[in-house]
């Protein structure tokens, strides 16, 4: 009889070597034909350890080709051969964006008129100047990128942008240049006038002077005289007059003719008479008159 002896990796190796399988039945059916007390217990202990490294070899076989490794990265195969021409995911991609028939076709830079199709088959006849571009008349310099819309512009108002108004453009039209707001005073001081040709501008002095000019006082040249002998005074009181006046006085004769002689010789007799604060002082050189004569005094 034959003594087995065993090992606690038989059966994981005999199972992981080529032919695997039918090398556990063989070894099983050798150690079966040698049947001992001792043997058969040899026996269950390996095929305890066969089903063990079995469940083993089960759990770690892979279910997918991802779970398989090796040295190459890809599945084992006796008829694949790696090569550079194999696709990368990228190059997949790429070649799923291509449309069919696609190819390497670059547009040249310039080309001849010809190849383009829409084009008009004549220019208007003069040339396509301005006023025959779509009805529109373009200026000669049309800006870069310029298009042309049919944009409506309102007219502008005094809250809203918009185009000037025929009213607006005449009320412009009729404003002279640097012309401003200015509204002349109801009233101002006459020191801003100056003289015209015609027309002259009085001074404070003047227009009392003229003002005196226009006015009259009157008053009476009686008989009563100071002095004995020549020359002959008689000083009168007139309000308003000064030393510095030179008025314009004259006899007021009377309506009665006989009376209007004797005040007319009366007068003859009177040689001058002068201003002073607020009177009149009348001089006669040789003789005095007899007669009252009312006089009026312009000028004061």
């Amino acid at each position: 009889m034959k003594c087995l002896t065993t090992s606690p990796n038989i059966g994981l190796t005999l199972a992981s070597s080529t032919n695997g399988a039918k090398n556990i039945y063989n070894w099983i059916d050798e150690i079966s034909g040698e049947a001992s007390t001792s043997n058969m217990m040899i026996l269950d202990t390996e095929v305890g350890t066969v089903k063990s490294n079995i469940t083993t070899l089960t759990n770690n076989m892979p279910t997918t080709t991802s779970d398989l490794t090796n040295d190459s990265s890809f599945v084992a195969d006796a008829s694949y051969v790696h090569t550079d021409a194999n696709y990368t995911t990228a190059e997949k991609t790429r070649l799923a964006g291509m449309a069919t028939g696609a190819n390497n076709y670059t547009h040249p830079s310039t080309h001849p008129s010809s190849m383009i199709t829409g084009l008009p088959t004549s220019l208007p006849a003069n040339g396509g100047n301005a006023a025959t571009v779509g009805g529109f008349t373009v200026g000669v310099n049309v800006p870069a990128n310029a298009v042309f819309t049919d944009t409506t512009y309102p007219t502008a108002t005094t809250n809203t942008n918009g185009l000037m108004s025929a009213t607006d453009k005449t009320r412009l039209d009729g404003i002279a240049t640097g012309a401003n707001n200015y509204i002349h005073p109801s009233t101002h001081s006459a020191d801003i006038i100056v003289d015209g040709t015609t027309n002259k501008v009085y001074t404070n002095t003047e227009k009392t002077n003229l003002a005196n000019l226009l006015s009259t006082k009157t008053t009476t040249i009686t008989t009563t005289w100071a002095g004995s002998v020549a020359p002959y005074t008689q000083t009168i009181t007139v309000s308003g007059v000064t030393s510095n006046d030179k008025p314009v006085i004259s006899p007021i004769y009377s309506t009665t003719n006989a009376t209007a002689i004797l005040e007319k010789t009366a007068w003859n007799l009177i040689s001058k008479i002068e201003t002073g604060a607020n009177s009149i002082t009348v001089t006669c050189f040789e003789k005095k008159p007899v007669t009252a004569i009312n006089i009026q005094i312009k000028g004061v």
